[in-house]
């Protein structure tokens, strides 16, 4: 099969890293188009508990923004033709279901998975599971290699 747009989902994780080095030889076998996605989600914060100024959350955003940046020119270096990068804030699995909806030609989604079970992923829950159960095409989820 040939793909001809991947979404790559990045959380700065080993495991987003083995997936983008996976999403890149795809893309490099195909001419793919890459589009690594990060997701910011704010901490909510509790009634009458400390908000913080705009400025401590732009800031958080820039500095994804910039590492993301990174992470898209060791994609280029790494052969991958065309690369893009999208910041999103939200809940993780849900703004990558709506970037799949609001764009409905990505041909595959990409992901790392930390691999947690027993009660530490139902406490963390798994970005990866609710994106596969909710994606409108198919997931390929990395686990990074022992």
């Amino acid at each position: 099969m040939r793909f001809k747009k991947l979404l790559v989902g990045i959380d700065f994780s080993p495991p987003s890293r083995e997936a983008l080095h996976t999403a890149i030889a795809m893309a490099a076998d195909s001419g793919a188009e890459l589009v690594l996605a990060h997701v910011w989600q704010p901490h909510a914060h509790t009634y009458g508990g400390p908000t913080f100024p705009i400025s401590f959350t732009e800031d958080f955003v820039r500095e994804g923004e910039q590492i993301l940046a990174a992470w898209q020119r060791e994609a280029e270096d790494a052969g991958a033709k065309r690369v893009s990068a999208v910041v999103l804030t939200g809940v993780p699995w849900h703004e990558m279901i709506e970037l799949l909806r609001t764009d409905q030609t990505f041909d595959l989604v990409v992901l790392g998975t930390h691999g947690h079970t027993g009660l530490k992923h139902v406490l963390l829950g798994s970005v990866a599971e609710k994106v596969v159960r909710h994606a409108s095409c198919p997931v390929l989820v990395v686990r990074v290699r022992d």
